[in-house]
């Protein structure tokens, strides 16, 4: 189960009978086993978990590839992920309309695609915040634009097991990530982990 079963849309009575056919049930990590367990305890000894692998040599060889990052003199913060409702970049957009008002100097770059894209675009004309917001579209290599940020920041409201949060420690960036489930597991003392709601983002 690569998601986070309670908090997604297979969390329903036909996956649930479903899961109770088979003999082995294996989660992308341990957190979202235990969320698991906590509601179906019936299943106790039935499951287990692992890790997503990754190519490290592989992600340190492509991160030092061109890329057409835009830097600019301020903290550059970078999110590659689906544009997707589950990722908020809406809700991130309104946050950082907020800190710009304040006066705070940031840029964000957003790698990925997907069916909230036109609803990002008209969501930054919306809000005047055009001059720190850019958006890349879906990216091959992905990697040099993690490298060369300052900040990863992945804002997501549901999240299993944040692959690019794993990538960016590799890449030495630093991180900022909401609490989903298995946020802590991973990112732990290495980065800023916040409760998931607008006021702690923003905070």
């Amino acid at each position: 189960i690569h998601n986070d079963y309670i908090n997604s849309a297979i969390n329903n009575k036909n996956t649930y009978e479903l899961l109770k056919q088979f003999d082995k049930i294996w989660f992308v990590s341990k957190s979202c086993e235990n969320a698991f367990l906590c509601k179906y305890q019936a299943f106790k000894g039935k499951t287990d978990y692992l890790n997503d692998c990754l190519d490290i040599q592989r992600i340190n060889k492509l991160s030092v590839e061109q890329c057409d990052l835009k830097r600019r003199d301020c903290l550059n913060i970078v999110s590659v992920s689906r544009l997707s409702p589950e990722k908020a970049h809406i809700r991130t957009l309104h946050i950082l309309k907020q800190l710009k008002e304040k006066g705070y100097k940031f840029f964000w770059h957003i790698i990925g695609d997907g069916p909230e894209k036109d609803k990002i675009k008209r969501t930054i004309t919306q809000l005047d915040i055009g001059d720190c917001v850019e958006m890349y579209g879906a990216k091959e290599n992905p990697y040099p634009y993690i490298k060369q940020s300052d900040l990863l920041m992945l804002n997501s409201i549901n999240e299993s097991f944040g692959i690019v949060l794993i990538e960016s420690m590799l890449l030495n960036t630093p991180i900022f990530t909401t609490n989903t489930v298995s946020a802590m597991e991973i990112v732990g003392e290495n980065g800023i982990v916040c409760d998931n709601n607008s006021n702690a983002i923003y905070m």
